[in-house]
């Protein structure tokens, strides 16, 4: 997608940008050194929203591999222990709670792994290849839009990066939190059913 619009105003050349954070509209009052340092540093920040991602997809699979290896166990307990007499039993119902938990676990944190719209490095040639680099321009003008058009680009990239990695470390804090606290949860609702077989 081409984020830059060409248009003539007075037989100047002009840039109109779609990220309104930019109060640089137009490439052509900086020199290129000044474009390629700019450019250098967001290619820095993008390409470390790829390692954040990357690093989250790790710490996901593991927790994955706990959480399925936890349902698993839970699980294979309740049936071998289930006889389906009728009878409450809160050892089994703490057990089957505690699966259901995991289970829960286990979905949300299989939203990390899903596609998502990540943005990589790199850009298509059909968006640099494009005549509104080459209308009425000279070649360093030509060169200033290119790099311009790809700092803008990749800004655009690294935030919508950065947003996606935010949601996806949310979910890892907040299934390490579930998985510390399922024990405890499970010794609660154990004394809870314990108590109300007791009073019935």
């Amino acid at each position: 997608m081409n984020i830059l619009k060409f248009f003539k105003k007075d037989d100047e050349p002009s840039f109109m940008v779609s990220n309104k954070d930019f109060s640089v509209k137009h490439p052509f009052s900086s020199s290129i050194e000044e474009l390629q340092f700019v450019f250098s540093q967001i290619e820095k920040r993008l390409d470390e929203s790829g390692k954040i991602y990357d690093a989250t997809t790790n710490k996901t699979v593991v927790l994955l591999s706990i959480s399925i290896g936890l349902m698993t166990t839970l699980t294979a307990y309740f049936f071998i222990n289930n006889e389906l007499k009728g009878v409450f039993s809160p050892k089994l119902f703490t057990v089957f709670v505690m699966s259901f938990k995991s289970f829960f676990i286990l979905f949300y944190l299989s939203k990390n792994i899903l596609p998502t719209n990540y943005h990589p490095l790199g850009s298509k040639a059909s968006l640099l290849l494009n005549k509104e680099f080459y209308i009425d321009m000279k070649n360093n003008e030509t060169l200033k839009s290119m790099i311009y058009s790809e700092i803008v680009n990749y800004d655009s990239r690294a935030n919508d990066n950065f947003q996606i990695n935010e949601k996806r470390l949310k979910r890892i804090k907040n299934a390490i939190i579930s998985l510390i606290i399922l024990p405890l949860l499970g010794l609660v609702i154990y004394l809870l059913s314990s108590l109300f077989c007791f009073f019935i």
